[in-house]
């Protein structure tokens, strides 16, 4: 992803508020260029339609970190391969669009946003935060 109008340690307090981890940042023309890692303890971890763990940061943990990045930099433009998202505002109308992305199969489709354990678990982003999303 792609962040611009923040500076890295705005991006690494963001991560460590959120519960994730910020890996290879490098700065990118006017911003910085990163990928969100996990934790030790999968929280946040990713699942495959077939409810095997993937090496990445779920729909909740992305959320989580986008909602702390607004705090510390309001005027953060984040690009990622989904949506650009200007404000906090534009990422609270726009989130449900990425949410219900398919990253299944046509076969047996999955939600973005119910691909992981962050139902089930009560430490999760929706176990803290919000309930629902």
């Amino acid at each position: 992803m792609l962040v611009k109008q923040a500076t890295q340690a705005d991006i690494v307090q963001a991560a460590v508020g959120a519960g994730v981890r910020v890996e290879n940042l490098r700065g990118a023309g006017r911003g910085y260029r990163f990928t969100l890692g996990l934790m030790h303890g999968g929280l946040y971890q990713r699942r495959s339609y077939k409810g095997r763990r993937v090496h990445a940061v779920c729909y909740h943990g992305r959320l989580a970190f986008y909602r702390a990045l607004y705090t510390y930099a309001p005027e953060a433009i984040v690009q990622t391969a989904v949506a650009t998202y200007r404000s906090a505002n534009e990422l609270e109308a726009c989130k449900g669009e990425a949410a219900g992305r398919n990253v299944g199969s046509l076969a047996e489709p999955l939600f973005y946003n119910e691909a992981c354990d962050c139902h089930s678990r009560p430490d999760s982003f929706k176990g803290r935060v919000e309930r629902g999303t």
